[in-house]
């Protein structure tokens, strides 16, 4: 059965590799709009805007609410809630991620071992488990620190 303990060091490492990664760059790097895709600002928070969502979802899955989201396209979503943040920065991004995630350890520690198999259908990935979503907070920093990660060997070159 899944520690909760664990699930909390797996996301705290991943979200402490992501800002490690951007902790010493400018906002003007941060802002700088690349070929295609999001700017690193953005990326970031996307990353926040996705973690607040996903645990709502996992509050509303825990009080027994089936979360009802039909015909919903995660892509366009996704790109509708960065584009309402146009006007914030970097240093807000930031903010936003350190505060979503204390209100994700502080959920998340509530939880008891059973509440971490109760199963929920996420409107984007389908039928997981809580565990699983919670996981999902720490692969999804991961992958788009490989994100800016590519976006900075690109600046570097160019």
């Amino acid at each position: 059965m899944a520690n909760v303990e664990d699930i909390v060091a797996k996301i705290t490492r991943a979200r402490q590799r992501l800002l490690e990664t951007v902790a010493d760059l400018s906002e003007e790097v941060m802002n700088r709009p690349p070929a295609e895709g999001w700017s690193i600002r953005e990326i970031l928070h996307h990353v926040a805007i996705g973690e607040r969502a996903n645990v709502e979802l996992a509050r509303q899955a825990l009080a027994g609410q089936a979360v009802q989201m039909d015909d919903f396209d995660m892509d366009r979503w996704n790109v509708e809630q960065v584009a309402r943040r146009a006007g914030r920065s970097a240093a807000e991004a930031i903010a936003e991620l350190h505060a979503v995630r204390e209100e994700t350890l502080a959920l998340l520690r509530t939880l008891r071992p059973q509440d971490l198999s109760r199963t929920l259908v996420h409107p984007g990935w389908g039928e997981m488990t809580i565990e699983q979503l919670f996981r999902a907070l720490g692969t999804h920093d991961l992958m788009h620190r490989r994100d800016i990660l590519r976006l900075l060997e690109g600046t570097a070159q160019a």
